[in-house]
């Protein structure tokens, strides 16, 4: 039995969709980072020989074939098998698109989902607006998947709409009302997250920090709500804190166009804590002992301060 193992976000669906219309399978896994690297073995999650791996890490087994773009995703040796990996490109989708479209004429028909796929995952937006554009199809797919139960959606949703999108025509599928009132529902929740958030939000620096002290904020979490109330902060630090463990998350403020920056925040993030990692925009760490917190934090905030120009 051949399985499409893929991530659970946005870049995982189109990639997944990809990979499917140019060969189809009879079982789709999604699966994200947590429990590719969950520190219990019994519940981390298996690759199978046969799987077909796609905008996740390098698997510990040799399968079929695998592709990322992710800078922590080359783990091992140089894989014996098909695959591709390249850091630089801004989605997976990018990826699999570019390097399969000439053999494949009929993935032309994706490019547009591939280019709004390219704007949400290496968070290319032009302006602050275009976060909410439910016009461009990648943006609202990218709201909507975020609705509801997470573990049916993962189980059940997405795999649905990775067969859909890769048989049937695109759009058509991407143009379900339903599809459109989660994205719809999902805005409003963000705009109540956007409000909300404001009470936990300082400047240090050039960095806005997002700190809740471990409290819930109404709504659902707006990635780019502390530029929207600090837009000249050239980065942000979402501090998260669960159990009396911590994560970090920092990105850059990609409404800033004057200020190109020589760091890969992914790369970073893989450094402070193993198994963390992200993109070249966003970086976000494991969980950090509450012993080791002050002193990670601190050295976060002197480097995303001291971060210069090309």
């Amino acid at each position: 039995m051949s399985r499409l193992v893929t991530h659970t976000d946005l870049d995982g669906i189109v990639s997944g969709a990809l990979i499917y219309a140019m060969h189809p399978f009879s079982d789709i896994e999604m699966t994200d980072y947590k429990w590719i690297d969950h520190k219990q073995a019994n519940h981390r999650f298996r690759f199978l020989e046969d799987d077909t791996v796609v905008d996740l890490p390098m698997p510990d087994i040799d399968v079929r074939f695998w592709a990322d773009h992710h800078p922590t995703g080359f783990r091992h040796s140089t894989p014996t098998y098909d695959y591709l990996y390249d850091q630089h490109a801004p989605s997976c989708a990018r990826l699999i698109y570019d390097n399969f479209v000439r053999q494949h004429d009929h993935l032309k028909k994706y490019e547009g989902l591939v280019i709004d796929t390219d704007m949400v995952d290496s968070a290319r937006y032009k302006t602050i607006d275009d976060v909410h554009d439910l016009s461009r199809y990648g943006v609202m797919l990218n709201l909507a998947i975020y609705v509801g139960p997470m573990d049916f959606n993962n189980r059940f949703m997405k795999p649905d709409l990775i067969r859909r999108i890769a048989t049937e025509p695109w759009k058509q599928v991407l143009d379900n009302p339903l599809l459109h009132m989660m994205a719809e529902y999902n805005v409003e929740q963000h705009r109540v997250y956007e409000e909300d958030v404001k009470r936990y939000l300082r400047m240090e620096g050039n960095t806005v920090v997002q700190d809740t002290g471990g409290r819930r904020v109404k709504g659902s979490l707006s990635r780019f709500a502390s530029f929207m109330h600090f837009p000249d902060s050239l980065y942000q630090l979402i501090i998260q804190k669960k159990y009396e463990r911590y994560k970090l998350i920092f990105s850059e403020n990609p409404f800033i166009y004057s200020h190109p920056r020589n760091v890969h925040l992914g790369e970073f993030a893989a450094r402070l804590t193993p198994g963390g990692g992200g993109h070249k925009a966003i970086g976000q760490t494991k969980e950090i002992e509450p012993k080791e917190f002050p002193k990670k934090l601190r050295f976060v905030l002197d480097t995303l301060n001291s971060i210069t120009s090309d």
